[in-house]
């Protein structure tokens, strides 16, 4: 088994499409008299970061099954509404752990799952002032290139 294939792979990504952002590791100095030098830090392709967001979910709503990159269940089935906030809690109570995430929106020859981490320790839901049943949630999620677990 490799590293961090029994990590939990995300298994709902949104219902709004992901907001995808890139961002590269760049030094820069500036020796003034009109001279100038930048560096890429890490790797060229830059870090990727996603926003996913979630509206109007119903806190009782249709069980989702928590599992491992290899398919393997974790724990049982629980409601839609709590899967998130479950994950977030289960990777920040472990120091930030990180997980695997695919991304939907790539070409179908790129979809492979990507190592990512919580951006924030904060989990923010916003209850529905109509039915107090629903909820939305939006969280950013960043790829991690190393993790020793």
């Amino acid at each position: 088994m490799a590293v961090g294939d029994n990590l939990d792979l995300l298994q709902d990504a949104g219902q709004t499409g992901a907001v995808r952002s890139i961002e590269w590791g760049v030094i820069t100095a500036d020796f003034g008299d009109g001279f100038y030098k930048a560096a890429i830090v890490g790797i060229d392709g830059g870090t990727w970061t996603w926003t996913l967001n979630w509206n109007a979910v119903s806190r009782n709503g249709p069980p989702i099954q928590r599992k491992s990159k290899l398919g393997a269940p974790i724990g049982g089935p629980i409601p839609r509404g709590r899967y998130l906030l479950d994950l977030h809690a289960i990777c920040m109570s472990q120091g930030n752990q990180p997980f695997w995430f695919v991304d939907f929106g790539r070409p179908i020859p790129e979809r492979t799952a990507t190592m990512v981490r919580f951006v924030s320790p904060i989990f923010t839901m916003q209850q529905s002032g109509v039915d107090r049943m629903i909820y939305s949630y939006s969280v950013d999620i960043k790829q991690v290139r190393g993790w020793v677990g």
